[in-house]
């Protein structure tokens, strides 16, 4: 899902298939991730990791950028 390409090399992808199981399918449509946004999920997902599930979570750049 989050590939070794730079930004520049990013390809749209329509309807991409990510995964599937027991007649479920996860479909994708968008640009392609690459290792920057994973970076940024991984961040996000790390200063939200104390708060409850389904709590509303609201970060500035600012703040993401001082956690990288």
């Amino acid at each position: 899902m989050f590939a070794a390409v730079q930004g520049k090399d990013r390809q749209y992808i329509k309807e991409g298939v990510l995964a599937s199981q027991d007649g479920i399918i996860v479909k994708f449509t968008g640009e392609q991730f690459n290792q920057t946004d994973l970076d940024i999920w991984e961040t996000i997902v790390h200063m939200a990791h104390d708060r409850p599930l389904g709590t509303f979570c609201s970060f500035t750049a600012h703040g993401l950028l001082r956690k990288r």
